[in-house]
């Protein structure tokens, strides 16, 4: 039996900045690059720092955490944004980084993880975060392969020609083109991420008995009002299809006046749990701390202009702001359910639902 696991669904944050960073992008600003070729460059650099060891903020933040897995996001607000070049970009640079750094050395029983995903990978499971670059053809299955992509979010808040998103006035729910493309992602049992698209899309999706269906980074919007929460309905359709849930620790969402972050967190999970029962819930904290602010003015604007207007990564949490925090997730998460239901929460639930689709 695998122990100890610490799998982190949706590591969010693109940037974890130190000052050698942070002096390189504010150089960049003023020579007045574009924001989305900023964070290209910066990407970039974060790569080599780390590959030549001068860059140990991020591998601590890996040993201190003890996440053996997480799910990494690629494709986001690259140039054009969406873009296939830029989702293939990313792809490399993670393979890049992967092939000088193994996470799986934390890892007690690597056996049982290699059925889940290549060694190379050395820890990293990718994820899309949007069909928006990729012309709706079938072919798309063969890209998805070839990147060895194992799960796909179609939709960033905003629908697209897959379908709709949690911050469309009106949900059109699932295109027929995007029909087409479930129907290929069901052969090539790619994994549908939920997190941002809207439950009318959702619940057709649901509707055409697709089997394999998470969301990797979310939270009930009746516990923390937000659009980008899930309804208590969505949760019950999603476990009655076998998915998974991984709840957010990110501070733009879990908002509440009266309570601190951890309260509202705790809350959460408890709901979850009453909802989907003690099997289908994990983690995915969705939050590497607040970037600069010009940054964030900048992805903001960058943002807008394609109707992606809620980039607020600004807001700080004194409950977890990177992966050196999970210490603090743990801790609250056994105080308030145990040492044995924590390590479910925090890894087991999640290595069986990936186990058993992947």
């Amino acid at each position: 039996m695998v122990q100890n696991i610490i799998i982190d669904l949706h590591n969010g944050g693109p940037i974890i900045y130190n000052k050698k960073l942070l002096m390189s992008a504010l150089s960049k600003k003023k020579n007045n690059l574009p924001i989305n070729q900023i964070i290209r460059e910066i990407n970039k650099e974060r790569a080599n720092l780390l590959i030549e060891g001068l860059y140990p903020e991020y591998e601590n933040a890996w040993l201190v955490s003890g996440v053996n897995l997480a799910i990494r996001t690629v494709g986001i607000f690259t140039d054009p944004p969406f873009s296939i070049d830029g989702i293939v970009a990313d792809v490399a640079l993670v393979n890049q980084i992967t092939k000088h750094v193994n996470w799986l050395e934390l890892i007690k029983d690597k056996n049982s993880f290699r059925q889940i995903f290549d060694e190379d990978k050395k820890g990293y499971l990718l994820m899309i975060e949007s069909l928006e670059g990729f012309q709706p053809k079938e072919d798309l299955l063969d890209k998805l392969q070839q990147m060895d992509i194992k799960i796909v979010q179609p939709v960033y808040n905003y629908g697209n020609w897959f379908g709709g998103g949690c911050f469309d006035k009106v949900d059109g729910g699932l295109t027929d083109k995007g029909g087409l493309i479930l129907n290929s992602l069901r052969k090539g049992k790619i994994c549908i991420d939920h997190s941002h698209l809207g439950e009318t899309t959702s619940f057709d999706i649901f509707r055409k008995y697709y089997p394999f269906n998470i969301a990797t980074h979310t939270f009930s919007s009746s516990i923390s009002p937000h659009r980008r929460g899930k309804s208590d309905f969505f949760f019950r359709r999603l476990a009655e299809t076998n998915g998974f849930a991984a709840l957010t620790v990110n501070p733009n969402f879990l908002c509440n006046k009266n309570l601190k972050i951890e309260d509202v967190f705790i809350r959460q999970v408890a709901h979850l749990l009453d909802i989907m029962g003690e099997n289908k819930i994990g983690i995915g904290t969705d939050w590497d701390g607040p970037m600069p602010n010009f940054l964030v003015d900048g992805l903001n604007d960058a943002a807008s202009k394609l109707q992606h207007n809620n980039y607020q990564l600004d807001r700080p949490s004194n409950f977890y702001n990177g992966m050196f925090d999970w210490g603090n997730i743990i801790d609250v998460l056994i105080h308030e359910f145990g040492q044995q239901l924590t390590q479910r929460l925090i890894g087991k639930n999640a290595f069986d639902f990936l186990l058993s689709i992947l």
